[in-house]
């Protein structure tokens, strides 16, 4: 592949993973705990005993959710990458976009804005 052209001359290993997780990781913690807000729950509030375990789900779903999805995003990308259908420069293109546009539909421009959303709930 030296005479090649199609810039993939460094492909993105698994490890670049662990960044589309940590994006979704955050994303999942932010749409939980502005769900928790908009139900007027406090950080010393108790959860009604019957509502305990949707909560709970509802809680994990939010959280995990958007983080095993990016990972799926990763994993695909990285197969492009890796088949020379798209270059290593699209593959962080693609990664900045998403996580742009992630955050900008959860309201979040900056991260003083996603510390403010730890301040409403702490």
């Amino acid at each position: 592949m030296a005479g090649d052209d199609s810039g993939n001359s460094h492909e993105p290993s698994e490890h670049l993973d662990s960044i589309w997780g940590f994006l979704g990781l955050a994303a999942g913690l932010a749409t939980c705990m502005k769900l928790v807000h908009a139900f007027g729950f406090d950080g010393d509030d108790e959860v009604p005993s019957g509502s305990l375990i949707p909560v709970t789900v509802l809680g994990l779903a939010l959280t995990l959710g958007p983080m095993i999805i990016a990972q799926s995003i990763s994993e695909r990308l990285r197969s492009e990458v890796k088949r020379g259908k798209i270059s290593y420069a699209t593959y962080w293109t693609t990664l900045i976009g998403v996580a742009g546009a992630v955050f900008s539909l959860l309201g979040i421009a900056n991260i003083d804005e996603y510390v403010q959303v730890w301040k409403n709930f702490l």
